[in-house]
Order: structure tokens, then C-alpha cells, then sequence
């Protein structure tokens, strides 16, 4: 019985670190302004995804795209988005479903690559696609455009 208690406090200990440190990684990445923060964040979140953590991949994907302690690379980007979309990453399945109906990311416009995102079985989330759809313009994800932004945070609220 001992036993077990121990390992299982041990257990979470490590789970609770391995997400303070994604975190942690996540905002030196994406928050700051620091070079030396971005590539600390960035050595993390790939060390995740060659672990194979899909939500890594997606993260890393957004800091190709962006050039955060990385050189720019779309194809790259887009590359880790499909693997994370394809792993059930829900928020990456509809950034990618949107990217197709409008033709961003250098892809070509194809309502049967949205649905097919839209509507892919495996989600680790639930969640409700308009609203990413407004974060994602919020964030820069997508070409700056106000009034489809207006447009998905109005549909966001009605949902």
C-alpha cells in the first residue's frame, strides 16, 4: 500500500512538472520579447514534440511560422500542423480548416480540405470552432483582417 501512495505522489509530481515546464516554455516563446527566452521556450516545446506530444508540434509549427528563434518556414509550419492536426488536436484541425476555406498559408482554397478538418473524428478537444477561429486572427495565425475577426468573435458569442 505504501508502495503505491509513493508512486503515485511520485507520478503526479513528475505530470505537474512536465506542465509547469510546457507552460513555462510556452510563455517564453510566445511572450516575450527575448531572443535568449524564445530559443529556451523553443528547445522545450521540440524536445515535447520529438517525444511526440502533438500539442508541441502545433506550438513549434507557430513559431516556424512566425520565425520565433527559428528561421521563417511556412512549410514547416504547415507540416507540423497537419502532424498535429492529424494526432487529434482539435484547435490545430480548425486553424487548418479555416486556412483551407479562405486560402491562407500559401494553401489553396478547398472546401474539401475544411470539412474534411472540420469534421475529423479524433479531438482531444471540445470546443467550439468559431472562437478559435477569432483567436487565431487576434494572434496573428492568419492575414490581418478586423471584419472577418469581428465576424467569428459576433459568431463566438452566439455559440
Amino acid at each position: 500500500m505504501n508502495r503505491t501512495l509513493l508512486f503515485l505522489i511520485f507520478f503526479t509530481l513528475v505530470s505537474c512538472s512536465q506542465d509547469s515546464d510546457h507552460e513555462r516554455a510556452s510563455k517564453l516563446l510566445f511572450g516575450s520579447s527575448n531572443p535568449d527566452d524564445h530559443s529556451e521556450g523553443f528547445s522545450v516545446l521540440y524536445k515535447e514534440y520529438e517525444n511526440g506530444s502533438a500539442y508541441s508540434a502545433g506550438k513549434i509549427g507557430w513559431a516556424y511560422q512566425k520565425g520565433l528563434s527559428v528561421e521563417a518556414n511556412l512549410s514547416k509550419a504547415l507540416e507540423l500542423y497537419h502532424f498535429a492536426a492529424r494526432k487529434g488536436m482539435t484547435y490545430w484541425q480548425y486553424m487548418l480548416a479555416h486556412a483551407y476555406e479562405m486560402g491562407y498559408l500559401g494553401l489553396e482554397k478547398s472546401s474539401e480540405q475544411r470539412d474534411y478538418w472540420l469534421n475529423y473524428k479524433s479531438k482531444v478537444h471540445i470546443d467550439i470552432y468559431e472562437c478559435w477561429v477569432e483567436y487565431y486572427y487576434s494572434k496573428g495565425f492568419y492575414p490581418e483582417n478586423p471584419e472577418m475577426e469581428k465576424l467569428y468573435r459576433e459568431k463566438c458569442k452566439n455559440s
